[in-house]
């Protein structure tokens, strides 16, 4: 977005929090609905998921446009982490919480070798995304 299309709104001390835990959570659901569309094809991966390289090259526009437009940013990068973080994905703390419910339900802790294996399925997925998250960030430029 371009500057001028900023809106600024000077918020009382107890109200600005409450906006931006707002914003925030808004943001993390639209974080989610990507995702859905992301896995329903309705997004295409390559267009939809960024590595380090795009994330810089993003945040230096969003600095370029100003300290309020790279807070935003750091915001929604903030956001986004979050929610992926907590995806059921076995190594991350989404994948933690699956596990604490599971042991929940059955009443005991899981085997160490189902820990084990789902954890290293985790890993090599996770190493996976990053790898072709990369790689497409080398296509964009």
């Amino acid at each position: 977005y371009e500057q001028s299309q900023q809106m600024t709104e000077r918020l009382s001390w107890w109200r600005a929090p409450i906006d931006a835990t707002i914003r925030v959570w808004d943001l993390s659901i639209m974080s989610l609905q990507g995702i859905k569309l992301l896995l329903m094809g309705e997004l295409a991966f390559e267009e939809t998921i960024s590595g380090p390289i795009q994330t810089a090259k993003v945040a230096g526009q969003a600095l370029e446009l100003g300290l309020t437009a790279f807070i935003l940013f750091l915001i929604f990068f903030s956001a986004n982490l979050g929610v992926m973080n907590l995806l059921p994905i076995p190594v991350l703390d989404g994948g933690h919480l699956v596990y604490h419910l599971a042991e929940w339900i059955y009443g005991k802790p899981l085997p160490d070798r189902l820990m084990a294996v789902t954890q290293r399925i985790g890993f090599v997925l996770l190493i996976m995304l990053m790898v072709l998250a990369v790689y497409y960030d080398i296509l964009r430029l």
